[in-house]
């Protein structure tokens, strides 16, 4: 169940509706029996809201830092439902104990514990479908076929073809670009899969210092304002401003790898 008021796209005449499924594996299969569209009506909206709160959630790399109560962040929260829930069931108990004879601790407990249990196995219902889905996905599998199966596959793919057919046998200074700030997904789990060569993985052109002891470069992704121009071989950035010698030798759609060919000497006497 979905309300679709919710979304602020959903508005004018509807022409058209999509479904789109992302999948772990590419043998999953899906079936959809049946789409119907109803007018906005408390069921609804009550059964919007209890979809919300029963259906899968999944995890990211987010996950370690907070889970949200519902599949969408925007969604009315049952921590928010429970809480309104217990302090109504609180003042109707004081509310009944001036009436008539009091109100015992006991009832009082059962309206703070019984909203906090049902939160509990809302979120013990999340992680026990996490713990099936884990199991499904990496059980029986070896290392490398944990980390093919995972959400980060294809830089791993990617970062172990250049340990293994480009980059040296021997530990190397590299250099991680790419277009973003802070921390960063790929860039991040790149600089662990390249261990135990020494990365330094900040900013999305080459520090202003240093770069004398740099053995490559790799540029994830795009990064404007960063080009490579081949005739001079050479890395540009600051519209010509900077520019640094080096030789592509790995291109990928997720990046590029490049050795640093300018001597030592000459970038110390600039330094």
């Amino acid at each position: 169940w979905l309300d679709l008021e919710l979304s602020p796209e959903w508005r004018g005449t509807v022409v058209e509706i999509g479904v789109f499924v992302f999948a772990t594996d590419a043998s999953d299969k899906l079936s959809i029996s049946g789409l119907t569209l109803h007018r906005t009506g408390w069921r609804g909206v009550l059964a919007s809201y209890w979809s919300a709160w029963t259906s899968y959630r999944g995890w990211s790399a987010r996950s370690i830092n907070y889970l949200y109560g519902t599949a969408d962040p925007n969604a009315l929260s049952p921590v928010l439902v429970a809480a309104a829930w217990s302090a109504l069931a609180v003042v109707l108990l004081w509310l009944a104990g001036l009436l008539f004879t009091g109100v015992g601790g006991g009832a009082l407990a059962v309206a703070v514990v019984l909203p906090w249990v049902a939160l509990d196995l809302l979120w013990q219902k999340e992680l026990l479908t996490q713990l099936a889905h884990t199991r499904a996905q990496f059980s029986g599998k070896t290392v490398a076929e944990k980390h093919l199966a995972d959400a980060d596959s294809q830089i791993y793919s990617y970062i172990v073809r250049l340990k293994s057919a480009v980059l040296p046998t021997g530990p190397s200074r590299i250099v991680i670009l790419h277009n973003s700030r802070a921390h960063n997904f790929d860039r991040l789990k790149a600089q662990y899969y390249l261990l135990p060569n020494n990365v330094y993985n900040f900013g999305k052109v080459p520090p202003e210092s240093g770069m004398a002891y740099v053995d490559y470069v790799l540029v994830l992704g795009e990064v404007p304002g960063l080009e490579f121009h081949p005739l001079d071989n050479t890395l540009v950035w600051q519209h010509g401003r900077n520019a640094l010698s080096v030789e592509l030798l790995d291109s990928d759609p997720l990046g590029n790898l490049y050795r640093v060919t300018h001597r030592r000497t000459d970038l110390d006497e600039h330094s």
